[in-house]
């Protein structure tokens, strides 16, 4: 949510607004209650009453204390934005002293600020008095030392928030780029079979087209999405193994068991299409007939496992199976991070897929 992406910038500006509210107000309550409105003794003497000395302590608050806001914030977005965050240190340490002499001087000439009492005494006799200057610049010290590390932080807190949200940017393109190419690649074979069925005038087209219409309305709509239930899953499942029935013409076992207890379970859609690609083209497709295509799809608790088993010609197999089993590995990988585990065995002419999620850590 956009709250969320902006919680760094709203509080920096809270703790800025009620830094200063506090800031006026306790220097506005010190000045107040030092105004000779406050002496018993001369209150008959002054004029003005107590309206005009409640403004002047304003007025004073006001112009004793902006000074300060032009340092904190020419520190925070001149001098550690262009040379401590560039690592310019020495660049950074004389420019930052001769703003807080610059100012500090100015201040010594306001009429509340330039009656300092601090003097340096041995043995009890004054030896000289302090500049007013020299007063000022520990104090404007002290509050550049104290409020830069609040600014710092503000700025880690702003870099690992935009880092997070180019990493999930990333992962989010990553992952939208994966199933553009598992779509595609799923579909040309199933246009192929088509084809082939329409050149032989076979009566199985249309039903084909049928199943072929369901599957591309689930990918095409419900693929797109971050999740779907795992029923939909399964029905997709089903509709595509249908569809391979209707087209093949050679004696094949293709057998689908599920043993699912929450149909409701919420998972990325289009995790096991590749799988079941691979069964049919290089599997059932590079033998003649006992061909075997087994598939289970188990749920319990939130973790959900997937297994495929076919069989295959070694000499009719192609070598490689292409971008699609790669391209899984990615997603999965980018889905689930160690929340999965994928294993392939393959030997004596069978191919053994095994995959586990953990889903119950997005619980």
């Amino acid at each position: 949510m956009n709250w969320k992406k902006n919680i760094g910038k709203r509080l920096l500006i809270l703790g800025n607004v009620g830094f200063w509210v506090v800031l006026h107000v306790v220097w506005w309550t010190i000045f107040g209650e030092e105004q000779p409105i406050n002496d018993a003794e001369n209150t008959t003497a002054l004029k003005g009453g107590i309206i005009y000395y409640s403004l002047r302590s304003v007025l004073i608050t006001i112009t004793s204390v902006t000074p300060f806001t032009v340092i904190i914030y020419s520190n925070w977005f001149w001098l550690v934005k262009n040379y401590l965050a560039e690592q310019k240190y020495w660049a950074y340490i004389w420019r930052l002293f001769l703003l807080l002499f610059g100012v500090s001087f100015l201040m010594s000439f306001h009429p509340y600020l330039n009656q300092s009492n601090t003097h340096i005494s041995s043995g009890g006799v004054s030896l000289f008095r302090v500049p007013d200057t020299l007063v000022i610049l520990n104090a404007t010290f002290w509050i550049t030392l104290l409020t830069t590390p609040f600014y710092l932080s503000y700025n880690w807190f702003l870099q690992n928030t935009q880092l997070a949200n180019l990493k999930n940017e990333k992962l989010e393109t990553e992952l939208s780029f994966l199933k553009s190419q598992i779509n595609p690649h799923f579909f040309f074979n199933t246009l192929n079979n088509l084809y082939a069925l329409t050149l032989e005038n076979s009566k199985a087209a249309p039903k084909v087209i049928l199943k072929l219409s369901d599957l591309m309305r689930y990918t095409i709509y419900d693929g797109k999405e971050s999740a779907v239930f795992l029923g939909q899953e399964v029905k997709f499942i089903e509709n595509y193994l249908e569809l391979q029935k209707i087209r093949l013409h050679k004696k094949s076992e293709i057998i689908f068991e599920q043993n699912i207890s929450n149909l409701k379970l919420e998972i990325p859609p289009l995790l096991f299409v590749i799988f079941l690609e691979n069964a049919f083209k290089h599997g059932v497709e590079t033998l003649r007939d006992n061909a075997i295509v087994d598939l289970q799809l188990t749920e319990k608790e939130g973790v959900v496992k997937f297994y495929a088993l076919n069989n295959y010609d070694h000499e009719e197999r192609q070598t490689s199976n292409g971008l699609g089993l790669e391209n899984i590995k990615r997603r999965l990988k980018l889905l689930f991070g160690d929340n999965y585990k994928l294993e392939i065995v393959d030997q004596e002419n069978t191919y053994r897929v095994y995959l586990t999620i953990n889903l119950t850590y997005l619980e």
